[in-house]
C-alpha cells in the first residue's frame, strides 16, 4: 500500500459444506515489499451466501 494506491481489494470463492446462513471470519497476514515486515489484517464476521446451486454429489465405486 502506498499513498498513491492506499487500498487493497480481494475477492475469492471457496466450496464449503455448511448450512445456508452460516458465518465466517478470520485474518490475512500481509507482507510489506520494501522491508518484508508482516502485519495482520483482520476480516470481520460476514455471512456466507450461495450464488449458485450446489454441485451434484457423486458416489465412489469400490
Amino acid at each position: 500500500l502506498t499513498p498513491q494506491e492506499p487500498s487493497f481489494q480481494y475477492s475469492g470463492t471457496v466450496g464449503v459444506m455448511v448450512d445456508k446462513g452460516s458465518y465466517a471470519w478470520g485474518n490475512f497476514t500481509m507482507e510489506r515489499e520494501e522491508d518484508r515486515t508482516s502485519f495482520l489484517v483482520k476480516v470481520p464476521t460476514f455471512r456466507l451466501e450461495c450464488t449458485s446451486s450446489p454441485p451434484e454429489r457423486t458416489e465412489r465405486l469400490s
